[in-house]
């Protein structure tokens, strides 16, 4: 795992998915994975298990930007919100590198 000025966004969004992880995935998401070929389980990986390299947070949650690689070694951008009225994750974009 690459190091992070994100530890706080990039610890909560680990221990979120290891003991809630609802997440929901905007249609426009969906479209991006179908079209780059990624999966939802390579997703939660990178989610699980990736570097944040951008968060933004506010009084009603916080938007990210997390990077990790599949099992091919191919770079995986996902950004997403987390809504706190909610306790849940949304999928806003993902991007695969060829």
């Amino acid at each position: 795992m690459e190091r992070t000025k994100y530890k706080d966004e990039q610890l909560w969004l680990h221990e979120y998915f290891d003991y809630i992880g609802i997440l929901d995935v905007d249609l426009d998401a969906q479209i991006q994975m179908t079209h780059s070929g990624t999966s939802l389980p390579e997703v939660l990986d990178v989610l699980r298990n990736g570097t944040v390299v951008c968060a933004e947070r506010d009084y009603n949650g916080c938007e990210f930007t997390v990077k990790g690689r599949n099992c091919d070694g191919k770079d995986i951008i996902v950004r997403g919100v987390f809504h706190a009225d909610m306790s849940m994750v949304r999928v806003v974009a993902i991007e695969k590198t060829r």
